[in-house]
């Protein structure tokens, strides 16, 4: 599969059954903001893989939970990439 040509990055296939990924879970806390790529959105540095793009929009404060996978290749040429896991809105203010 040729990730530039996918329309919605979270068509990305992501493996979640790994034990190893299950023990390196991390959760971020923050408000999205748009890459300069399209379809790129970042957190506190970190590049959201996958996730529920109904949720994960520029703007938004989200909790996510997933894990850091820094040699992940992407075409967003920003942030370390950050494999979602889960994503809620944030209640906090």
């Amino acid at each position: 599969m040729v990730f530039d040509e996918l329309e919605d990055v979270s068509e990305i296939p992501v493996r979640t059954e790994d034990e190893h990924m299950a023990t390196n879970l991390s959760t971020v806390t923050g408000t999205v903001t748009a890459g300069v790529e399209h379809q790129c959105l970042l957190l506190d540095g970190y590049l959201l893989v996958g996730g529920d793009r109904t949720v994960i929009k520029a703007g938004v404060r989200v909790v996510v939970t997933g894990r850091v996978v820094p040699d992940m290749v992407t075409s967003c040429q920003q942030g370390i990439p950050f494999v979602v896991t889960s994503v809620r809105p944030d209640a906090e203010p």
